[in-house]
């Protein structure tokens, strides 16, 4: 958990053989969460309808506001929680294995989309802004207003965190930071993830560096 973050690997988190996950294989691992970001979603793009109105919405501001939004209302929503999920029991007893869920969720849907042919750049534009989000949500914790996860948004898009592609290059974000490791938080009858995040430093065009 601890790799750096990289283009390919944006938060240097994924397994290597992520690709072989889906939307669909989420859906049936966390249905209540799946059920509540396709809501979610739902929510974004008509919010970000009505706030911009003629963007074509496809790797403009609007894009990246809707990314953010969508990023962090679900990690606000207190129907998706992150945590140490069962995975299997076997001879040496129960295996669990830790997922943040609304990160999880996004990056399936980014990439289904790199396998429908989504460019490279598109995919960094949107993990980026998905992550802007997440730690809004953070920030915001859960149960947070739509009005406050909404100013946050507009602040992040206003002060040059949130990155779209101009002129077939991504936008230079003025800062970024990762997650880049997890802290156990142990309840009573759960175990919860915190995001630990990290600044890091980019490139000319707006990408971290490796």
């Amino acid at each position: 958990m601890n790799s750096p973050p990289n283009i390919t690997d944006w938060n240097g988190l994924e397994s290597p053989s992520y690709d072989i996950f889906s939307e669909k294989l989420h859906a049936l691992r966390f249905p209540v969460a799946a059920l509540e970001a396709k809501k979610l979603a739902d929510k974004a793009l008509q919010t970000t309808q009505e706030r911009f109105p003629g963007s074509k919405l496809h790797n403009d501001k609007a894009d990246a506001w809707r990314h953010c939004y969508w990023s962090a209302l679900m990690r606000a929503s207190k129907k998706i929680r992150s945590g140490s999920y069962f995975v299997s029991s076997g001879e040496f007893g129960a295996t669990y294995t830790d997922y943040d869920v609304p990160y999880e969720i996004g990056l399936a849907h980014e990439k289904a989309g790199n396998s429908s042919g989504q460019p490279e750049i598109e995919y960094a534009m949107d993990m980026h802004n998905n992550n802007v989000g997440l730690q809004i949500g953070d920030k915001l914790g859960k149960g947070a207003s739509d009005k406050d996860i909404i100013e946050a948004c507009d602040k992040a898009l206003q002060d040059g965190n949130l990155i779209f592609i101009e002129d077939g290059k991504l936008t230079k974000a003025a800062t970024y930071q990762v997650i880049t490791r997890y802290e156990r938080v142990t309840h009573l009858f759960s175990i919860e993830l915190k995001p630990v995040y990290t600044t890091v430093e980019t490139n000319d065009v707006g990408k971290p560096k490796k």
